[in-house]
């Protein structure tokens, strides 16, 4: 069965010196190691940033299959088979994440706020908060913590490992 994953690049679409391409499955030959041996994707689509920054990288959504080992400590994994699906933006990644943890949420943890002037605050992990209008403001504390903003004078703060702020508007 095949996961959906997450994998960054260099600006090349290259990864520890391996060319990928678009709409292309690659196959390891022998065991497969984390951070050693197969082909490396994370499940969290933040957690690519730990590996490759937003500056200077690109991203796919991937599917990997055959022998998977997961990485103790955070979303990646590495497997014998890995599929470049679609190449997508720093945009498209960080929308996927809020929907990731907005799908892992209940009502009462997520804070959607719409008009000038609006806030929300969320603390734990993978919480979300996602403002719309001037002035907007969106502070969260906890792992996998996402703030999104769209308006003007808008600002989003996060703490926590895997957090992502994005904002539109001046």
């Amino acid at each position: 069965m095949a996961l959906n994953a997450y994998k960054g690049f260099d600006k090349n679409l290259r990864c520890r010196g391996y060319q990928f391409e678009v709409g292309k499955t690659y196959t390891h030959e022998g065991e497969v190691r984390m951070c050693a041996s197969g082909f490396h994707a994370c499940t969290d689509p933040l957690g690519v940033f730990a590996y490759y920054p937003p500056g200077t990288s690109r991203y796919a959504r991937v599917s990997v299959f055959g022998d998977v080992v997961e990485h103790r400590s955070d979303s990646k994994l590495a497997a014998t088979c890995l599929r470049v699906k679609e190449e997508i933006s720093l945009h498209s990644l960080v929308s996927d994440a809020v929907a990731k943890i907005l799908e892992g949420t209940s009502k009462e943890s997520v804070v959607t706020n719409t008009g000038d002037r609006s806030a929300a605050t969320n603390t734990g992990n993978c919480s979300a908060a996602t403002n719309t209008g001037d002035q907007s403001t969106a502070t969260n504390t906890g792992n996998c913590s996402a703030a999104t903003n769209t308006g003007y004078y808008s600002a989003a703060t996060n703490t926590g490992n895997y957090s992502a702020a994005t904002n539109t508007g001046n």
